[in-house]
């Protein structure tokens, strides 16, 4: 059985960006979180900064 690298490149691809959607969607899903339990303005723009290099780098 002669199987091409290729062929499944289209899969691998699908799979890669499932497994990336789900962590973009956790990461949200924590700063959503830690937002909603500080208190001051202050901790929110620290917490907004900390967590936006999360989607420099897997953007």
């Amino acid at each position: 059985m002669n199987v091409r690298p290729f062929d499944s490149l289209p899969f691998i691809l699908a799979m890669l960006k499932s497994i990336f959607d789900f962590y973009t969607v956790l990461i949200v899903a924590e700063r959503e979180q830690l937002l909603r339990k500080s208190t001051s303005t202050f901790n929110k723009a620290c917490i907004l900064k900390n967590t936006s290099h999360h989607f420099i780098i897997s953007a």
